[in-house]
């Protein structure tokens, strides 16, 4: 379909001669330009084909396929049919009238009696039903606005379309509603992958609180191991100072030189047993340290451990 204003042009055009021909197009300020005889401005008037001055041409292309080297129109021409002053295809017929049985004042307004407008008018109209009747979550943003303003343009040409714009506006309220939910869909998804996610990390520092407890708990057992060890190097030290003392106290015929070789060797020996003991003590001391670390561990950000029974 195409709008051209009535506008006067000067063209040059060629006849079958091949001469060039001034002619001039008519317009509403030279009605008498043109080709009065086959057109004239004033038979468009009386037909009312003008809109504020504008001449609107739908033109219909037929498509043509050539088969076996010859072309024949393959396009079928559907069936017209009039209702209300309305010229509709077959296919139409049922709905246009449900329009009219159910809101017969919907083209009471039109002023138009351009059969081809009114033809592209009820066009729009259904296009716009067809549209509004589809579920609302196929309805996008860009299409409801069209139809918003399909809407308007019908409206401005005379149609009462309030019960179309209701459907309009329900649409759009479903829409929105939609766009809502989904949102929120999406913040709870996000909600639920972050609590996932907290929980993996919670799981994991109860594992590693009870790696470091039973550690602690293994470091517990050195260090009393350990412990022992010292008392019983401690208990051995007691009794070779007891057995040189009464050595001794026995050895009154002994020359002084063997007494001076034993004291000597027993005194080499209690320097190695202390200097054993003194390591001992520093290593005990390092694990006590390291069992002072574990227990304060095993609180763990907050999180009270069950017993190792429990755990298993």
């Amino acid at each position: 379909m195409f709008e051209e204003p009535l506008e006067t042009k000067t063209l040059g055009c060629s006849n079958i001669c091949g001469e060039i021909v001034r002619c001039q197009v008519l317009d509403v300020k030279g009605p008498s330009w043109g080709f009065e005889k086959l057109c004239p401005l004033s038979k468009l008037q009386e037909n009312g084909v003008l809109e504020k001055d504008r001449l609107i041409i739908e033109v219909y292309i037929n498509l043509i396929e050539a088969v076996d080297g010859e072309s024949g129109d393959v396009s079928g021409k559907e069936e017209t049919m009039d209702i209300n002053g309305f010229k509709v295809l077959a296919s139409q017929v049922t709905l246009v009238r449900k329009i009219f049985a159910e809101h017969p004042d919907t083209a009471v307004g039109l002023k138009s009696k351009n059969q081809v407008l009114k033809t592209a008018y009820m066009n729009v109209l259904i296009g716009l039903i067809n549209t509004l009747n589809k579920p609302s979550h196929n309805h996008s943003e860009t299409e409801l606005t069209k139809a918003g303003s399909e809407l308007s343009e019908l409206e401005e040409v005379g149609f009462k379309l309030d019960w179309l714009k209701s459907k309009l506006e329900e649409v759009s309220l479903e829409r929105k509603k939609e766009d809502v939910y989904g949102n929120k869909v999406i913040q709870l998804e996000e909600r639920v992958k972050n609590l996932e996610q907290m929980e993996n990390k919670m799981k994991r520092k109860i594992v590693e609180c009870f790696l470091e407890r039973k550690k602690a708990k293994d470091d517990g057992s050195r260090v009393q191991t350990l412990e022992e060890r010292v008392n019983y190097l401690e208990a051995v030290d007691s009794r070779s100072r007891l057995d040189c003392l009464t050595l001794k106290s026995k050895s009154g015929g002994v020359s002084l030189e063997k007494m001076k070789k034993v004291d000597d060797a027993d005194a080499s020996r209690v320097q190695q047993l202390e200097e054993n003991l003194k390591n001992l003590e520093e290593i005990v001391s390092d694990l006590k340290v390291k069992l002072d670390e574990g227990k304060e561990k095993t609180s763990c950000d907050g999180f009270l451990l069950v017993g190792d029974d429990e755990v298993a």
